[in-house]
Parts: C-alpha cells; sequence; structure tokens
C-alpha cells in the first residue's frame, strides 16, 4: 500500500494533470475542498483503500493538524499491515489482536516506543474504531471496557499537577525549613542553614 498526503501547491508545480486542462483543474479543486496535509491510502492497483480513506477525509474535515493527521495515519497503516500478516483486517481483528499489535509496537517491532507513543497510537486507533462503529463498517470495538474506559492508553498522565499552598504551610516551611526553627515553635539549635534569620525574609521577597 502507498500512504500520500495532499499539497494543492505540488499540483500546481506539476503543470498539466492528463485528462484535465487547466480550467477543469482549477474548477475541480475550488469545488472538492482538499485540505492539505489529507493521507490518501492506496493500494497496488492505485485505488483507494476504504474504509481508511474515507476516514482520513473526516479527520480532515474535522480541521485536525497536518502533523497528527500524519502521526494518525502511520499508526493505521502499522496497524493494518499487522492484521494482514496474520490473515486478518479491521472487520475481523479481536482485542488480542489489538493487544498484540501493541506488544509488537512496544518490544519487537523495528523501532519500540515509550508510553507517550503508545498513548498517541492507542488515541488514534480508538478514534478510527469509534468511525467505523459510526458509519455501520463494524458492530463495537474489538477490545472491551475496563472500568467504563474504552482507551488503550497506557494510563500515564500528561498533566502537570500543580497544587499551591495554603497559608498555613507557606508560614510552617519559611519558619521552619529556612527559618531554624523546630515544628514546636522552639529554636532549632543543630540547625546549620546559611543566614537564618535572612533566609524567611528572602522567601517572603519571592512571593
Amino acid at each position: 500500500m502507498l500512504l500520500f498526503f495532499t499539497d494543492r501547491r505540488k499540483v500546481w508545480k506539476v503543470g498539466q494533470v492528463a485528462g484535465l486542462d487547466q480550467g477543469e483543474l482549477t474548477a475541480l479543486l475550488e469545488r472538492r475542498r482538499v485540505p492539505d496535509g489529507m493521507p490518501v491510502l492506496l493500494d497496488e492497483a492505485i485505488r483507494p483503500v476504504e474504509p481508511l480513506c474515507s476516514w482520513f477525509r473526516r479527520l480532515a474535515m474535522e480541521r485536525m493538524a497536518p502533523k497528527t493527521m500524519k502521526a494518525y495515519a502511520h499508526t493505521a497503516l502499522m496497524l493494518l499491515n499487522f492484521l494482514h500478516k496474520w490473515d486478518q483486517d479491521l472487520r475481523s481483528a479481536t482485542e488480542q489482536d489489538i493487544r498484540d499489535f501493541e506488544a509488537w509496537r512496544r518490544a519487537d517491532g523495528r523501532t519500540t516506543v515509550e508510553d507517550s507513543i503508545w498513548d498517541r497510537d492507542s488515541a488514534a486507533i480508538g478514534r478510527l474504531y469509534a468511525y467505523l462503529v459510526e458509519i455501520g463498517y463494524v458492530a463495537a470495538r474489538p477490545w472491551r471496557l475496563v472500568r467504563g474506559r474504552t482507551s488503550l492508553g497506557s494510563r500515564m498522565s500528561h498533566e502537570v499537577r500543580v497544587r499551591h499552598m495554603e497559608l498555613e504551610q507557606y508560614l510552617f516551611c519559611r519558619d521552619v525549613r529556612f527559618g531554624s526553627l523546630l515544628p514546636t515553635a522552639e529554636l532549632d539549635e543543630p540547625f546549620r542553614g546559611c543566614s537564618p534569620q535572612r533566609n524567611p525574609r528572602r522567601a517572603s521577597s519571592r512571593c
């Protein structure tokens, strides 16, 4: 299979397109709005591979970033090639087939991937199968719900969780951590910090 990505600028660089004059080509591109960066998957006979091409167009119409579409397209192509290797396809794939693909990507593939890359792969596969269910190509996703979740991802959190200190927590940190006091408010005589009287003032001045 051959994977391409649309680029209208390259069409004009080619010049003449077989079977179309310049006016017809201009009218066609005006009539059929093809977003740049949309993936197009063709088979050996240069025919569109469905339902992937329709899914790619859906992603493009939803204004997905070209970089993301490219990543999703490569994931879908890898999955399809993996399934074909074992005489399976998107419709006949089982949960075990999808898990085997994950294992291959993580350990046995030519280039193994970390959690963050697999999370992107799983997002692409999840979105693909959501589309296949929507159009009736498959009855349901081939994997089971786990605690109400439909994702195949690693469950690794990508959010930076920052929690601000309460005032009492800050004062405790300032006086005990920087100010040579014990939690009981008594002087910590073994304290070896530099400038114990100046440190709390510095901490306060940076707030």
